[in-house]
């Protein structure tokens, strides 16, 4: 019923509206309520063009939030507690979870075996030093990624990190090499 922030104005890029009036009217008859952010609806013509929406899709727009709201209690019990938020964030299990999911979910490279060769991993407990090069294998707020919610830093374990306690720091070598955005390389 939300959109994902900036949403709405991507439907232009992707060839989905011509402008931003268009956008939020497809949005909005596609069962979309809310348009984040909400500067794009003022700025974009959108409120002209929610406008000529016709009434049973504004009514029944109105029914489908109502249904969920009685649905969740939400107008006998308006009020989140606040006082459980806190513990019911960043739980042990939670991150356990998480890693789990992250140790099954990625893929680096495929596993093969090149003629006359060893496969690339398992890495060879041989092998004397690892070079890892690139802004993002030791930027711990970038890890976390936009939206990381109450997301910290301090608790995020980044690949230089890891590498570096797995095979000690004295056979890993890290490089920055440039940034995410810009033409200035790195030192």
């Amino acid at each position: 019923m939300d959109s994902d922030w900036t949403s709405v104005s991507e439907l232009i890029a992707h060839g989905i509206a011509n402008d931003g009036a268009t956008a939020a009217r497809k949005a909005f008859l596609a069962a979309l309520i809310w348009i984040w952010p909400a500067v794009f609806t003022t700025k974009s013509g959108a409120t002209g063009a929610l406008r000529e929406v016709p009434k049973a899709a504004v009514d029944e727009a109105v029914r489908r939030a109502l249904r969920v709201k009685f649905e969740l209690g939400l107008f006998e019990h308006p009020y989140a507690d606040e006082t459980r938020e806190a513990g019911a964030m960043v739980q042990p299990e939670s991150l356990a979870l998480a890693r789990t999911a992250a140790e099954r979910s990625f893929v680096l490279l495929k596993n093969a075996n090149f003629p006359g060769e060893a496969p690339v991993l398992p890495l060879s407990a041989d092998a004397k030093t690892i070079a890892l090069i690139g802004p993002l294998a030791d930027d711990p707020q970038d890890m976390l990624g936009c939206w990381s919610g109450q997301g910290r830093p301090a608790d995020v374990v980044t690949l230089r990190s890891a590498l570096t306690q797995k095979l000690g720091t004295e056979r890993v070598r890290y490089a920055k090499g440039t940034e995410i955005i810009g033409d200035r390389p790195s030192k």
